[in-house]
């Protein structure tokens, strides 16, 4: 390797030239590959009028491949968020409609799932619109009783449908954008997997989404807007097994995907009003015309009516479309949200599973075993509100090995936001005795409490003004009444004064 000049440089390049002066070599005798390239950017420092100029060519190269690879970070980590409590609820739902498998012989097929999930890594599959999509690298999900293996311009009910680009997938289903050869609309298509257990499950998800949709005739009720609409179900019969499909309208993207354009920091209040408004109306119109429990709302699970982005026709090596920030408040507000996936619904008379809820989102009566009603909804809403505002989950439990677990943190975070929990509610449980002693304190005496009241977590931690953080506790505390059957419903929320502020 040619000797390099003497090179005269500022103080930001000083380290890196000395650390390759004093660098080892590589076998061959040159320097080694990053103390080659440390010396080559140091001897290009010295044509840059400017230290910042030399710092700017150092990351223009990489900067958009680090800003790609946050954003697909980012997406890993939430999507992948409480994601074993969802497929617990699916498999428990599946068992209890169609009373396959024994608790023991459940328990040990999810165990191994779930083993298999936290060893797996990831992989980015490139949708057509450049989102990541997040799957799953074991094979056997495409094998008999798996996906089923979708290839663009394949058609299906007697030739119908045409897939025209995947929109994601998840443990239950891949969704795919298709055209409607009778209308000519775009819809979204759901094909569950082929396995006995998903078929059941999303047998007894058609006969909710039927329920919510034939309902709305004549009640006039609003909220009937504010739920996905079911257009179409039948099955199709692939490599895999056979499969049910059900077509919905096209949506936009999901309130978890708006958190993230945020960059989590939270979604402009008269935004989250809005949004909340169409939650709580669809809440209403399940709760009360329809008996139905959602028991899985959170961010992802509300879906705004159009994409934020233009969908289609991009390449994933490419970076997404500059969203107008400036602009895109004034959209959303134009905008409207429904509730969607009720693939782990149930009837308020009919429930199929006693663990239902994305962990953050999990009511105490759940956690405790005390049974649950449409109420548990409305704790879910609760804490997505919060998290809409600020970006942050209100409850994120983590067991400590030989000091707590899950269920135990959780507990005492409740507490420590909200208040001690009343005796009647902490002991109502069957599961109560885990947790709380007979007079209602926290067992675990090692899990500390450390009360972080909601308005100075709002205020303190999270910049809202004084006065707005007052009022969004005094709008979050009704949804996040430790009592149930205290609990505000939808209907009452929908009167509270914030969300006319």
């Amino acid at each position: 390797m040619a000797a390099l000049t003497p090179l005269v440089v500022g103080p930001a390049a000083r380290p890196r030239a000395a650390a390759a002066a004093r660098g080892p070599a590589s076998p061959s005798g040159q320097p080694a590959g990053s103390l080659r390239g440390a010396l080559l950017v140091a001897r290009a420092g010295a044509s840059y009028a400017t230290e910042w100029e030399m710092y700017r060519a150092e990351c223009s190269f990489h900067q958009l491949h680090m800003q790609r690879t946050l954003q697909i970070m980012q997406q890993l980590s939430r999507e992948f968020r409480g994601e074993w409590h969802t497929y617990t609820a699916e498999a428990a739902v599946a068992a209890g409609a169609a009373h396959l498998r024994s608790p023991a012989a459940e328990a040990a097929e999810t165990g191994t799932v779930w083993r298999r999930k936290k060893m797996a890594k990831a992989v980015v599959q490139p949708a057509a619109d450049g989102t990541p999509i997040v799957g799953d690298i074991f094979d056997d999900a495409m094998r008999p009783g798996g996906y089923h293996p979708v290839t663009v311009g394949e058609r299906f009910n007697e030739g119908r449908y045409t897939a025209l680009y995947k929109l994601g997938q998840g443990h239950y289903a891949t969704v795919w954008m298709v055209l409607d050869g009778h209308t000519g609309q775009e819809l979204a298509m759901k094909i569950v997997r082929s396995a006995d257990a998903y078929t059941a499950a999303a047998r007894t998800e058609v006969s909710i989404l039927e329920h919510i949709r034939d309902s709305a005739a004549g009640t006039g009720h609003t909220g009937a807007q504010h739920c996905v609409r079911l257009m179409d179900t039948f099955t199709h019969t692939g490599p895999h097994g056979t499969h049910v499909c059900e077509v919905f309208e096209a949506m936009g993207d999901d309130l978890l995907t708006l958190l993230k354009e945020y960059n989590f920091r939270g979604i402009p209040l008269a935004v989250v009003k809005h949004l909340t408004r169409q939650t709580l109306s669809a809440l209403d119109y399940l709760h009360r015309t329809c008996n139905i429990i959602h028991t899985d709302l959170k961010p992802e699970n509300v879906m705004l009516t159009e994409p934020l982005r233009p969908r289609g026709g991009h390449s994933f090596a490419q970076p997404p479309a500059e969203l107008d920030m400036v602009g895109l408040e004034p959209r959303l507000l134009q905008m409207g949200a429904k509730v969607v996936d009720f693939g782990c619904g149930c009837w308020t008379d009919r429930q199929f599973s006693e663990e239902v809820q994305t962990r953050q989102y999990r009511a105490p009566e759940v956690i405790l075993g005390a049974g649950y009603d449409d109420a548990a909804d409305i704790w879910s809403l609760g804490c997505m509100v919060f998290e809409l505002v600020t970006g942050d989950l209100l409850f994120h439990p983590e067991a400590r090995p030989g000091q707590w677990n899950e269920d135990e943190d959780h507990l005492a975070q409740m507490m420590e936001a909200l208040q001690p929990m009343p005796r009647e509610v902490a002991t109502s449980g069957k599961w109560s005795a885990n947790y709380f002693t007979h007079d209602g304190r926290l067992r675990n005496t090692m899990r500390s409490l450390q009360p972080m009241p909601l308005d100075w977590v709002l205020h303190q931690r999270h910049q809202l003004p004084s006065e707005e953080a007052l009022a969004l506790r005094d709008f979050l505390l009704p949804m996040l009444n430790f009592n149930p059957r205290k609990r505000a419903s939808a209907a009452q929320m929908l009167q509270h004064p914030w969300l006319a502020q």
